[in-house]
This record gives C-alpha cells, sequence and structure tokens, in this order.
C-alpha cells in the first residue's frame, strides 16, 4: 500500500482484514508520510517562517493519534480527512493481530540539489515517509 494507509480511519479493522487474506508467510509493507513531516516543510523553505515555539508545537503532536481536516487539492477546500498516527500505533496493531513487524525504513533525504545556476538548496535529514513491513507468521 502506497502513501494511502493515513487515509484509513479504522487501522484496527483494517489490520485484522489485512490478516484474514495474507496466507502465512505472506507480506503487507505500506508506505506513508512521517510523522515528523511538518517539520521538515518548515526546514525546506530555509526560511525562518516559524518560531522555536511554533515548530515544536508540531513535533508535540507527533505521539498524537486521531484524525484531522486539510486541504483538498481537488475540492480547493479544506474536505480532505486524514489519519494522524505515530509510527508505534501501526506496529503495535499490527503485531496485535499476529503480524511481525520485520522492516522498517526510513530512507535518507537528500539533503542539497545542485541547481541549473550552480548554487545549491538544501533539505532537511528529517525523513519525509518511511516504510513498514508485516508477515504472517
Amino acid at each position: 500500500m502506497n502513501m494511502a494507509i493515513h487515509f484509513i480511519g479504522d487501522i484496527p479493522r483494517f489490520v485484522r482484514g489485512i490478516k484474514n487474506i495474507l496466507k502465512t508467510g505472506g507480506r503487507f509493507v505500506f508506505t506513508t508520510t512521517h510523522p515528523l513531516k511538518p517539520i521538515t516543510i518548515f526546514d525546506i523553505k530555509g526560511e525562518k517562517i516559524f518560531s522555536q515555539k511554533e515548530i515544536l508545537t508540531q513535533a508535540r503532536r507527533y505521539l498524537k493519534s486521531g484524525p484531522r481536516t486539510t486541504f483538498n487539492i481537488w475540492t480547493k477546500q479544506n474536505d480532505l480527512k486524514l489519519f494522524d498516527a505515530p509510527i508505534s500505533y501501526y506496529i503495535n496493531h499490527l503485531s496485535e493481530v499476529g503480524l511481525l513487524v520485520d522492516k522498517f525504513i526510513e530512507p535518507r533525504t537528500k539533503t542539497t540539489i545542485e541547481e541549473t545556476d550552480n548554487s545549491t538548496t538544501t533539505f532537511s535529514r528529517i525523513p519525509l515517509i518511511y516504510a513498514l513491513g508485516a508477515r504472517k507468521i
């Protein structure tokens, strides 16, 4: 499942369904945005748009699970429902139904990109996404 699990509001029910359709040894892998991505967005811009307090507020959201609504590029309104959760939320629910989490990858974010005018742009080292893999035992 690529970049879609954060649209699912009932993860416990979803992972029970995954377990039911997997054969023994079968794998479930998903990617999603990293919970610290909001901080990365501020860092990528390279501008001091937000105070340290505002960035810490974003970081504190990391351990909170729950729905939120954000801007929808298709409807041009704030009506896109997402479900925020820390990484442990997914790991715990996969484990509770008997899926063994055996892979966790936080890809290294490229920190500089060469521009056409021989300058470079610096990006955050905070991962933008992560991948998690589990198998039915």
